[in-house]
């Protein structure tokens, strides 16, 4: 398949083999993201539950429920934030290969 005129660059292919979504939410692997996202929400239920919040519940105002409730929403967050880390780092790691390539 020829170039396009006058550019010199091969044609770039379409697709998702040929153009990676650099959009981080897509690169995220998705059963920590699904994990991180079940975490949060039933620690922010349990949260409010505790703090005496949330509808009527035998677990209204118990501390444990406060707790791990805090912790859960705690851990979920922490576990997106290292895949979005994880998904940033494959992004850019593809970006500088490109650019090594453009330049060669």
């Amino acid at each position: 398949m020829a170039s396009p005129a006058g550019s010199g660059q091969p044609p770039k292919k379409k697709g998702l083999v040929g153009n990676p979504s650099r959009n981080v939410w897509l690169r995220m692997s998705p059963m920590p993201r699904a994990i991180g996202l079940v975490l949060a929400f039933v620690g922010i239920v349990y949260l409010l539950m505790g703090l005496d919040i949330a509808g009527d519940s035998q677990y209204r105002g118990n501390m444990v429920f406060t707790i791990g409730g805090a912790g859960a929403i705690v851990f979920g967050l922490l576990l997106l934030h290292r895949t979005s880390q994880a998904a940033k780092r494959q992004i850019q790691a593809e970006i500088d290969a490109e650019e090594r390539a453009k330049g060669e």
